[in-house]
């Protein structure tokens, strides 16, 4: 299952995450195979792996999450894919450090604005109130 999201085949996941019994599964670096398709850039295969209940806030050995190491990839639409997926921005890793910290620390300014944007919105849709 990590090799599969590791290497972007998202046919081969597929077919492996039909059971689900191990979608959370890890390597010996503590790494599910969200992370692995995080860290590889793999959209396709983190859509799929959240959709068939990976964890969305799965911490590894550091404590990063699959939206840490998209921020670490400077990786827009992964971030997007995630918090899609349930992910948010509030988790820390094990040194403190939550995403937007991360991409204050990397110095992208890119990143930085647009954690803050998609945190403004996101706080923005808890303050609609449900109609019914």
């Amino acid at each position: 299952l990590m090799h599969a999201a590791a290497a972007g085949q998202n046919q081969a996941l597929l077919f492996l995450i039909e059971g689900r019994d191990f979608i959370n599964a890890v390597d010996n670096c503590h790494q599910n195979a969200l992370i692995h398709a995080s860290r590889g850039g793999h959209i396709d295969c983190a859509e799929s792996l959240l959709k068939a209940g990976a964890e969305s806030e799965y911490v590894d050995s550091k404590g990063n999450t699959p939206l840490i190491w998209a921020v670490f990839n400077n990786d827009f639409a992964m971030v997007d894919a995630l918090l899609a997926g349930g992910a948010t921005l509030s988790p820390k890793n094990l040194v403190g450090q939550t995403a937007l910290v991360i991409a204050e620390s990397l110095e992208s300014d890119e990143m930085r604005r647009y954690l803050r944007k998609r945190m403004y919105e996101l706080e923005q849709a808890e303050l609609v109130p449900c109609s019914g």
